[in-house]
């Protein structure tokens, strides 16, 4: 879990947006095809699966939109953020011993 998700708006917007209702324990969240349950607990049991390149991709557009980005600037810086992330994580691909 990071900081962001203090608030519960945004937990269910994660949430849903990642489809974490799709496997969720609660027959209801799946039955309604969104996060009707605990959102706390469903992104504690998910989010740790996420790939973390979409989670720097999420970290991105939340810290845009806080600075009252708009949805067009909040995916620009996003995307920026995961293209860095994917050259950083190309680089210590590079610095990893061969198996």
């Amino acid at each position: 879990m990071f900081p962001e998700c203090n608030d519960e708006d945004t937990r269910w917007v994660l949430n849903n947006a990642l489809k974490f209702w799709r496997a969720c324990p609660t027959k209801r969240c799946r039955r309604a095809r969104s996060c009707v349950g605990d959102t706390m607990r469903c992104h504690k049991i998910f989010w740790p699966v996420v790939p973390q390149e979409l989670k720097v991709w999420w970290r991105a557009v939340l810290d845009a939109k806080r600075t009252n980005r708009t949805a067009r600037q909040a995916g620009r810086l996003a995307e920026t953020a995961a293209a860095e992330w994917r050259k950083r994580e190309a680089l210590m691909q590079k610095l990893r011993p061969p198996k």
